[in-house]
């Protein structure tokens, strides 16, 4: 089973997360202020790595033109389900080989899905290829420097879970992103880390700063 199979088979129960998970909620909130701040309406976006939908919607919902792509057609399948005249959805996988050159956003985002394409360097560049002078980069990863990731990943050698850690490729943080993003001339123009809300990562929270503590970061970058 590869990343793409995995989350085609938890499609319903991921999109149920941002209704029940505390974790997701905070998710939602903390990325739509960002969507709010550095995207406008009658902007083109794309929202690699879609998932079910969620910010593809809501920013077709602020007026955007959104493009969304998934690797999962299961995600695919209830992101046209929901429907919405300005934002269409297609299967497709990172990096972005299947549009066309021409092909410009006005900004592109990418909640939780970079951790795992096989070349993440490869994944950027294409980025970079389809993304106007201007444009934003919205992007988020595994905290490279939170304690709760590293107690997470001795567990999951002991035990085998959390079973989705089998398929995660890389950690960072916004330093590394930016030294990724070097070749091409980006600033950073903000950083936020998330995911303190579960029992243990709380308690983190509260002995630790939350850049050690918080199992997500989210960069924004605007290319030059």
């Amino acid at each position: 089973m590869n990343a793409v199979d995995f989350h085609s088979g938890i499609a319903a129960a991921f999109s149920e997360r941002y209704q029940q998970s505390p974790d997701f909620q905070e998710r939602y909130r903390i990325w739509t202020a960002l969507l709010d701040t550095y995207i406008q309406p009658g902007q083109h976006v794309l929202d690699a790595g879609c998932g079910t939908g969620v910010f593809s919607h809501y920013l077709a919902g602020r007026g955007c033109s959104v493009t969304g792509i998934d690797g999962s057609p299961e995600m695919i399948r209830r992101c046209q389900a929901q429907g919405g005249a300005s934002a269409t959805f297609s299967v497709a996988m990172l990096p972005l080989t299947h549009l066309p050159e021409t092909a410009l956003f006005d900004a592109i985002i990418s909640s939780s899905v970079l951790e795992y394409v096989p070349d993440l360097s490869q994944t950027l560049r294409s980025f970079d290829q389809h993304l106007r002078p201007g444009g934003y980069l919205l992007l988020s990863l595994p905290n490279r420097q939170s304690a709760y990731r590293l107690v997470e990943r001795l567990g999951y050698r002991l035990t085998g879970q959390p079973p989705y850690l089998q398929h995660v490729l890389h950690y960072g943080t916004a330093t590394s992103l930016s030294h990724q993003l070097g070749a091409y001339t980006y600033q950073l123009l903000t950083q936020q880390t998330f995911g303190g809300t579960n029992a243990v990562a709380r308690l983190m929270r509260f002995c630790l700063p939350a850049t050690f503590s918080d199992t997500l970061f989210v960069a924004v970058f605007q290319k030059k």
